[in-house]
């Protein structure tokens, strides 16, 4: 029936979870930006202790990198190339956030992985979270199926 209600539903990553960019490719922060949103988030933290640890740690962010690289060619076509980088740092390299994951639900822990770039004279930082994208998966179906459960007495048509 043309004229009867149509009702969709969409879930939307909550703010608090978009301001972080965990798991985007090609989302990176410098030093400076890590630092700044450390520093005004520390309610989406679990634990606010490790917050302080994780923010002073960064705030004198100190690290060594090696590069070795090695090149070898002969005129029958052998070449061997090899290129090896090791960063050494004490840094930690992973917290717990307590934030919603969508917009309107409740707060739930996650574990986050602070990874890191060491370029010629810059570092730069992004989020990763296997837990987080497992909880997404999870939990859309959970929502759909629960919102659904209301609207019994209608016509469901998912697409």
């Amino acid at each position: 029936d043309i004229y009867s209600p149509k009702i969709t539903g969409e879930l939307e990553l909550s703010d608090e979870l978009k301001q972080f960019n965990i798991n985007p490719s090609g989302s990176t922060f410098t030093r400076e930006q890590l630092v700044r949103l450390l520093r005004f988030n520390r309610m989406s933290f679990a634990d606010f202790g490790k917050h302080e640890e994780v923010l002073r740690a960064y705030q004198s962010f100190n690290a060594q990198a090696t590069a070795t690289i090695k090149q070898e060619a002969d005129t029958r076509g052998n070449k061997v190339q090899n290129f090896s980088k090791s960063v050494d740092t004490n840094i930690p390299t992973e917290f717990i956030l307590n934030i919603p994951i969508f917009k309107g639900q409740p707060k739930e822990k996650f574990r986050v992985e602070i990874c890191i770039d060491v370029t010629d004279a810059s570092a730069r930082f992004w989020f990763e979270s296997v837990e987080l994208e497992e909880r997404i998966q999870v939990r859309v179906d959970e929502i759909f199926t629960e919102q659904l459960n209301h609207c019994q007495q209608f016509v469901i048509v998912n697409k």
